[in-house]
């Protein structure tokens, strides 16, 4: 279980700095810094202040799913470091992946659809329950005997 606990550990840490990423413009609302958190996030979020949590009218560097997708990420990664047997069921993932799918649908066909919490929620829910679902698949993959051609006579 070394393996799963250092996998734990790198998801732990990439999603820490992302997640501290993305507070730096909060945390140093004006210079450089905030420019660069803004545009390191920038290829994988869309960054949309009205979809965004803002802390003294600041908009946080990633959305609230993007959030919600590091924050999960910390969770699952801590929990797989601190359990490393930890098993998802492929139904919760498909759940939680439907329901992001359908958040992200209903942003797309209702123009008054703002639900900051629900978006942020989704993205905990997908994090938390595909990663650690990803990382024991990989691992049974991994661990399987290998299957041989026998050869033909």
């Amino acid at each position: 279980m070394r393996g799963t606990r250092g996998i734990g550990a790198a998801l732990l840490a990439l999603a820490s700095v992302v997640l501290v990423i993305s507070f730096l413009p909060v945390l140093v609302p004006v210079g450089s810094l905030a420019a660069a958190s803004r545009a390191g996030l920038r290829g994988t979020c869309h960054q949309r202040p009205e979809r965004s949590f803002d802390v003294g009218g600041v908009p946080l560097g990633a959305c609230a799913r993007c959030t919600g997708l590091h924050l999960g990420g910390m969770l699952a990664g801590l929990l797989l470091v601190v359990r490393p047997r930890t098993r998802s069921s492929a139904a919760l993932a498909a759940v939680a992946t439907v329901a992001l799918g359908a958040d992200v649908t209903a942003g797309i066909l209702f123009a008054s659809w703002d639900h900051p919490w629900l978006r942020f929620a989704s993205g905990v829910m997908l994090a938390c329950s595909v990663l650690p679902w990803a990382v024991a698949s990989g691992r049974d993959a991994l661990a399987a005997p290998m299957l041989r051609a026998e050869p033909v006579a």
